[in-house]
């Protein structure tokens, strides 16, 4: 077991964006998947701890990802919408990062994403949705992560990023990297996926295998 919710709430405000959470994240690759609003990506920010539960307990790693970097080392995320610092250059956060995380940036990696290495010179400011989501996924993949999290990791990009993204995606599956995948766009990762968990209105309506997911998933036409 990767991560687990128990009984979490999460209040923004006066509006309860997640409630009566309980559940466990299995090894392997697991898909997200709900409705507009449903609540995803802020399952995701308590799982990374860049938010705490209003209530309950949230486990990651064995560990409470709150504020906690010992765990922030091991994992690779990518939030979407990507939060970047504005006017430093891609590169920098590049070296940064890897500094962090103690590795060293593999040249092969960056250009698969960023086949014009140059673009990573200037300043995020500059930058298109499609390239901010693709330095988001790129600062995630730096390091041998326990796990890889990523949120909407083909929104905003063109053929050539979707196809990279879901190259760079299947490459780390195969190799066993567990990974927790929040996307409307699954179908060019499907057949990787063993887990599934579905969000409505803030609560879990389902969450298994594939396998016995299949159904549910249809009936919501999700």
């Amino acid at each position: 077991m990767i991560g687990q919710f128990d009984d979490v709430h999460k209040k923004i405000g006066k509006v309860e964006v997640l409630r009566n959470v309980s559940l466990k994240i299995r090894e392997g690759v697991t898909l997200i998947v709900g409705p507009n609003g449903s609540g995803k990506s802020s399952l995701i920010k308590l799982l990374v701890g860049f938010w705490r539960p209003s209530r309950g307990r949230v486990i990651l790693l064995g560990e409470d990802p709150w504020d906690n970097p010992k765990v922030k080392r091991v994992i690779g995320v990518s939030i979407d919408p990507p939060s970047l610092p504005k006017y430093r250059r891609g590169m920098d956060l590049i070296k940064i990062l890897s500094d962090i995380k103690g590795v060293k940036v593999k040249d092969e990696l960056i250009k698969r994403l960023f086949p014009d290495v140059s673009a990573l010179k200037r300043p995020i400011v500059e930058y298109s949705a499609g390239m901010r989501k693709r330095l988001s996924i790129l600062l995630a993949l730096l390091g041998e992560n326990e796990v890889l999290i990523l949120d909407e990791p083909f929104s905003g990009l063109d053929m050539f990023g979707i196809s990279e993204v879901s190259k760079v995606i299947r490459e780390r599956a195969e190799v066993g990297v567990n990974m927790i995948i929040v996307s409307h766009m699954w179908k060019p990762i499907y057949d990787l996926v063993e887990n599934i968990i579905v969000l409505v209105g803030g609560e879990v309506t389902f969450a298994g295998k594939k396998e016995d997911g299949i159904e549910f998933l249809r009936e919501l036409g999700i």
